[in-house]
């Protein structure tokens, strides 16, 4: 009996041991910060956590970010129309394959499943009594706008830890990715009247309604699909 508790606990040092020295020697989970959506068009806080895979190359990432019009910085030096109400939601997960090393430095390919949300209102003028072809009043209507875009690209990247003064590793990392794929935007009006809906639903861009007209969310509801190409940076911490 008193062998086999000697196995045991010899058993028990020599896991713990090797574990120890495992979680040394790898890093299983990053926290990041991606500084270039705070300059977006569509302005969001985003942070993102890596983690780290079955396996020595794979890891998975999941992103999340959130804007208002208040904080953004082109609303503010450019004066645009973004109302006080628009609100911004990001989403993203990521599977990354890392090589010819282990994960979490080094050359990667990666896969990203994307998805955005606007919140916004918006302020119409429509003519009422129009049935002269010329209206007899206006009145404006306020009302709220959503715009979906849900897409899927393919990256590729390089993250490297960043080095102390003294040219050792620290536990920082910098991300750099390029990457194209496609996109998928959604438009949805809630108006009031259907008179505000262009019945030229299948163009693309018409008077006053084209990219930029209404800060991006146009005049009327649409549905389209766009090319995207990705180009990005982040800058994280590997916490253990």
């Amino acid at each position: 009996m008193r062998y086999t508790i000697y196995s045991w606990l010899f058993v028990l040092v020599f896991l713990n041991q090797s574990l120890a020295q495992d979680t040394l020697r790898k890093k299983h989970l990053a926290l990041k910060l991606a500084p270039l959506a705070f300059l977006d068009i569509d302005n969001t806080f985003q942070f993102a956590i890596e983690h780290r895979l079955k396996g020595n190359r794979w890891t998975l990432s999941e992103e999340f970010g959130y804007g208002t019009a208040e904080a953004n910085f082109w609303t503010a030096s450019l004066g645009t129309t973004q109302s006080r109400f628009r609100e911004n939601i990001r989403a993203k997960i990521e599977a990354r394959r890392y090589r010819p090393t282990s994960a979490l430095t080094g050359r990667y390919v990666a896969y990203e499943l994307f998805y955005k949300q606007i919140n916004d209102r918006s302020d119409r003028s429509i003519g009422r009594e129009c049935e002269s072809g010329l209206c007899n009043y206006y009145e404006m209507v306020n009302y709220p706008i959503n715009k979906y875009v849900v897409g899927i690209s393919a990256k590729v990247g390089y993250q490297i830890r960043i080095r102390n003064e003294l040219k050792k590793n620290t536990n920082f990392v910098f991300d750099f990715y390029v990457g194209a794929g496609l996109r998928r935007i959604m438009i949805n009006h809630h108006d009031p009247s259907e008179s505000l809906q262009s019945d030229m639903s299948n163009d693309f861009f018409y008077y006053n309604d084209g990219l930029l007209s209404n800060s991006g969310l146009g005049y009327r509801d649409r549905n389209y699909n766009i090319p995207h190409l990705a180009l990005g940076l982040k800058i994280g911490y590997l916490i253990f």
